[in-house]
């Protein structure tokens, strides 16, 4: 469509493909727009650390230093 190129670029957008879509053409814009960071720029790999507490459910069974209903029972 007449103008919709320029509307994208006017928008903010970097580029524009049209329909319908070919495989080249979308192959060669998104090498040129994904590209990963050069090496220095990019975060370093880090490792999940372990959940301290195994179950899934923080609330469900807590630890008896936990559990408190905040409710006093008289016997």
């Amino acid at each position: 469509m007449s103008g919709d190129r320029d509307k994208c670029f006017e928008a903010g957008m970097d580029d524009y493909i049209t329909k319908p879509i070919i495989m080249p053409v979308l192959s060669e814009k998104l090498a040129t727009h994904c590209t990963p960071p050069p090496l220095e720029r990019r975060l370093p790999l880090s490792h999940p650390k372990p959940n301290p507490n195994p179950n899934p459910n923080p609330h469900a069974n807590p630890r008896p230093e936990q559990a408190s209903s905040g409710l006093a029972v008289q016997s």
